[in-house]
């Protein structure tokens, strides 16, 4: 799950450009290390979706009720991809991140929500005869609708650095998935 924001930097509210300065580094790393699965490979793509998969499951706890609908979709195509290729994986599972507060869960779902603003990006560098219903996916509120969500919800500072703390305690734990599906 990563995040690419094509909007102008302008456009983006203060809580946005801090959390894409916050989240960079994680970002990175996470981008190079979902580039070593090579997508067109079975094996490779069943594993890049259980990552998907574990990370999703492992930040279930922490899902905003307004993003509940969309995630557990999510969810369920990943399940559905992993069931239609075949793919039986090896159990990876990374600690589920404490999120005590709304708007730690809001970076936590800043990160999911992220995640399918590259999954286009992604579906073209997958094999056409993958099941790709999760690559395809789009959620019922935007990435705009989400975006004004988040900043109408963070009133104060505290919420403000509650919500990047959330973002990377998602990202950390996305990043720790991946370094044990590459090995």
């Amino acid at each position: 799950m990563l995040s690419i924001d094509i909007r102008s930097p302008g456009s983006r509210s203060t809580l946005q450009r801090e959390l894409r300065s916050n989240t960079r580094a994680a970002l990175s790393t996470i981008e190079h290390r979902i580039s070593r699965f090579d997508l067109t490979r079975p094996e490779d793509y069943g594993m890049f979706l259980h990552v998907q998969h574990a990370a999703l499951l492992g930040l279930k706890g922490a899902w905003p009720e307004a993003d509940h609908r969309d995630f557990k979709e999510m969810t369920r195509r990943l399940q559905a991809d992993l069931h239609l290729m075949g793919m039986t994986m090896p159990h990876i599972q990374a600690p589920a991140p404490v999120l005590p507060t709304d708007a730690d869960r809001l970076g936590a779902a800043y990160v999911i929500r992220g995640s399918r603003r590259t999954a286009g990006v992604l579906r073209h560098r997958v094999a056409p005869d993958f099941a790709r219903s999760y690559l395809g996916f789009v959620p019922t509120v935007s990435w705009t609708q989400f975006l004004a969500r988040l900043d109408a919800s963070v009133s104060n500072d505290l919420a403000h650095l509650a919500v990047i703390r959330g973002a990377r305690a998602a990202l950390q734990m996305i990043s720790h998935l991946l370094a044990q599906a590459l090995g």
